[in-house]
């Protein structure tokens, strides 16, 4: 049961082949303007794969550059931890911006445990850069982690008939459980409880790493 459980982890983790990584990233204030900060070329770092990223400042810019021939993301993913905002940017070539700002308690959780996921603005074939804008972002991780998709991790059709193997799975193993509570008042005995304990520990390990706990 453990080991299906770790598989349905793993392929809710599943690296997406279509992610796209952040090209470049800045740093501004909260008073700064973030789209003049995004046209601004000579504050941002491109240091390319592995580059190292600061959370000293207000608010981390994160830059993703979309090639006309690649899938048109539509999720924007990383790890989550304590932030404020997240704003989005969609750039075109010819300079229009749109943009959408999500507040952290409005970001929904993925289905890749431990990280978020947020919609991004509408993308057109023009679309040449996504900003992701995060406010006081408190832990390196969620710079470190951020990527865009086309879909959220985890969520293609193997994944989801995979996590309803795991629901059926987790609600067998709610039945010992209610055996457990009838043999107690019968028997009195400890290993009932221990037996209990164990059912539940398994169980909560499924729904928790699987990713079950986000979409039920």
């Amino acid at each position: 049961m453990v080991t299906l459980a770790r598989l349905g982890a793993d392929a809710a983790h599943a690296s997406d082949s279509a992610s796209i990584r952040p090209a470049c990233w800045a740093e501004a204030t909260l008073s700064e303007d973030p789209v003049a900060v995004a046209r601004d070329d000579e504050r941002w770092s491109c240091s390319g794969a592995g580059q190292s990223f600061s959370i000293a400042a207000e608010r981390v810019l994160l830059r993703f550059d979309i090639q006309a021939d690649q899938t048109p993301p539509r999720y924007l993913l990383s790890r989550r931890s304590a932030l404020e905002t997240v704003h989005l940017l969609a750039i075109d070539q010819d300079g229009r911006t749109r943009q959408t700002s999500l507040p952290a308690a409005s970001l929904r959780s993925s289905m890749a445990g431990g990280y978020f996921s947020a919609p991004l603005p509408v993308l057109t074939q023009m679309t040449r850069q996504v900003v992701a804008v995060i406010d006081r972002p408190s832990h390196r991780m969620t710079l470190e982690n951020a990527y865009l998709s086309p879909v959220d991790a985890g969520a293609d059709t193997d994944d989801l008939r995979f996590l309803l193997l795991l629901a059926g799975l987790t609600g067998m193993l709610v039945m010992p459980l209610i055996f457990n509570a009838a043999f107690y008042r019968a028997l009195r005995q400890s290993f009932v409880l221990w037996h209990s304990a164990l059912t539940l520990s398994m169980l909560m390990t499924i729904v928790v790493t699987s990713g079950l706990a986000v979409v039920f």
